[in-house]
């Protein structure tokens, strides 16, 4: 006689567990990527990357044929937005773009593109939209973390003056 032991939910948990960890490496790593970068340039590449962006839902949306040159539009959109998390040291970013860049690139190398092949790129421009929202989360972590240690400085200061009467 044997027993068995089922440990699916213990697998399913050191999974998730796995997944949670894997997540918050990410995150961490973006904030590191995203904490040198001065605010105001931070809202230009936002601005920027919404504007290329919206270009690209709106070359998906038109009613235009020319599907090559669409996706040689589409090409120069996410390179753009690509150079330019590059320059402001996203990596994280900047790579899945590079991916993106290269499943265009395979495409355009095909004779005929269909409608279909393009328009599995509304898919892939929904991946960029959610990577610029979580830079934004990354950016509001930051300035969180920030605002949490303004009272500190002037407790610190209130504690420092304590300490000269006492000692003075």
């Amino acid at each position: 006689l044997g027993t068995v032991k089922d440990i699916t939910e213990e697998v399913l948990y050191a999974e998730a567990l796995k997944d949670e960890e894997e997540k918050n490496r990410e995150k961490m790593e973006q904030l590191f990527q995203v904490i040198h970068v001065e605010p105001t340039i931070m809202a230009e590449f936002f601005e920027d990357a919404q504007s290329e962006i919206d270009h690209i839902n709106d070359l998906l949306k038109s009613n235009r044929t020319d599907y090559h040159e669409i996706l040689q539009e589409i090409f120069l959109a996410v390179h753009s937005i690509k150079g330019n998390a590059q320059l402001l040291g996203m990596k994280n970013f900047a790579n899945m773009l590079h991916k993106l860049e290269d499943d265009i690139k395979a495409l355009l190398d095909k004779k005929e593109i269909k409608w279909e092949s393009i328009l599995d790129f509304a898919i892939k421009l929904g991946d960029i939209q959610e990577g610029i929202n979580e830079l934004k989360e990354r950016i509001k972590d930051i300035l969180q973390f920030q605002s949490s240690f303004k009272g500190l400085s002037e407790k610190a200061g209130l504690f420092e003056r304590a300490l000269q009467r006492v000692l003075f």
